[in-house]
């Protein structure tokens, strides 16, 4: 699971640059990954809301491409029950 994380990290940072991977996705943490859905933990409202705006497409295409399948991304806000939102990737 670290390695796929690794992975998608250093592919996203190539796509968003250093700046932005080091403000908007380095803080964001693999909490679990099965054959149909990626949970990522997020530290806070505020950035779970803009990570699910700009951000969502760049994870879930980098899970897929790596991963093979598609996926559902689940975001949960650190320290924080029930902080959970979801995205489904269509059409595959």
């Amino acid at each position: 699971m670290e390695n796929l994380w690794s992975r998608v990290t250093d592919s996203l940072k190539e796509r968003v640059g250093q700046q932005n991977f080091d403000i908007w996705i380095k803080p964001i943490s693999l909490v679990s990954l099965n054959e149909e859905s990626v949970e990522l933990e997020v530290p806070n409202r505020f950035f779970q809301g803009v990570d699910q705006r700009t951000l969502r497409f760049p994870h879930q295409e980098t899970f897929s491409r790596l991963t093979e399948q598609s996926c559902t991304l689940h975001f949960r806000i650190k320290n924080e029950k029930g902080g959970r939102m979801e995205h489904r990737r269509g059409g595959q």
